[in-house]
């Protein structure tokens, strides 16, 4: 650090900190953002990897990610970022990307079907009737209603394990919460504040030292 031989040299150098500020808090509030994004996708590839171990953080079989028997789509992979704005009052939003094994990974999932053309609104129609009912609508009935109304074409899942390699459809049995996202948050929350620390202890001592 510089030494200010007279009370306008300090006062420049005062000067030069108010203006390096916004700069500065910016900058340490997406040093501590990185920590967090870091330690999601640390968490989110060890909370995956035992059922999905290539690739890393993958749901393969989410969604429409099985096209048929002429191949499967890429797996789906869990991401994380955040949205940086401002500088004196910067502030970081993290981001779950996407955010539908997001939700799966930090409160589960309960058991359900799963059926090859089935729209959203059928399987949430499925799932009323089985909340309302108490009796499980299962992936027979299901692909039954697909098959009536002309939807389900050529469409199969690819089930590793099974005689053919493919079914018309597959009951899943849910998966417990794992709370990866409020886990991770929580144990890096010390390391992201001495970041935040550290990296505006860094921009004061290079303003002072101008």
């Amino acid at each position: 650090m510089g030494t200010s031989r007279s009370g306008a040299d300090l006062a420049k150098k005062l000067t030069a900190v108010s203006k390096d500020l916004g700069r500065a808090n910016r900058q340490a509030t997406s040093a501590a953002a990185m920590q967090y994004k870091d330690e999601l996708l640390d968490n989110a590839e060890r909370d995956l990897d035992s059922r999905n171990p290539s690739p890393k953080r993958s749901f393969s079989r989410w969604g429409k990610d099985n096209k048929g028997m002429a191949g499967s789509r890429k797996a789906l992979q869990v991401s994380a970022g955040y949205d940086l704005r401002g500088y004196t009052n910067a502030v970081a939003k993290l981001k779950a990307r996407p955010q539908g094994p997001w939700k799966v990974l930090e409160y589960g999932a309960k058991p359900h079907p799963i059926v090859p053309g089935a729209s959203r609104a059928m399987r949430k129609q499925a799932a009323f009737v089985s909340a309302f009912t108490g009796a499980e609508v299962g992936a027979g009935a299901l692909s039954g209603r697909v098959s009536s109304l002309g939807r389900s074409g050529r469409r199969y899942l690819k089930i590793p394990g099974s005689p053919t390699g493919f079914a018309a459809y597959a009951q899943s049995p849910g998966s417990k919460a794992k709370k990866t996202w409020s886990r991770s948050l929580a144990k890096r929350t010390p390391a992201a504040m001495r970041v935040f620390k550290s990296s505006h202890q860094r921009s004061l001592l290079r303003a002072l030292s101008r």
